[in-house]
């Protein structure tokens, strides 16, 4: 990849990081933390109940169990992650990077096809 692109990976990444600061939907941010700390708890078999509320599917489940175990057994001293609102950066993370994978493949196949600042633009579009 050029150093322009890599240069935009990073700032984009620097935005959407920043972005992730600001409050999101509270319902499906609250399911988040409520299925993150269920599954740290009780791990992915015992996850799914008619008693609460889970309608997610397996693999982001994955994801949302690992930040679960991380919170809990590496930062849970920590004062930084037990605020909701900077948690909620740790868990915003995994879509903030799959969307920067993507909008990496856009620029390839749009710079393969049509061109270099083409590929750019499709990246821009797609990340911010």
């Amino acid at each position: 990849m050029s150093k322009t692109i890599i240069l935009l990976l990073i700032t984009t990444l620097v935005l959407r990081l920043l972005l992730s600061f600001f409050p999101s939907f509270e319902f499906d941010q609250g399911a988040f933390r409520i299925w993150s700390n269920r599954l740290a708890e009780s791990g992915p078999t015992k996850f799914y109940s008619s008693e609460i509320f889970t309608n997610n599917p397996v693999g982001f489940l994955y994801l949302l169990w690992i930040w679960g175990l991380i919170k809990e057994n590496l930062l849970n001293g920590s004062a930084f992650f037990n605020a909701n609102q900077n948690y909620d950066l740790l868990l915003k993370l995994p879509a903030n990077i799959s969307d920067l994978i993507i909008a990496s493949l856009i620029y390839l196949a749009v710079k393969k096809r049509i061109g270099q600042k083409a590929g750019i633009i499709g990246f821009l579009l797609f990340a911010i």
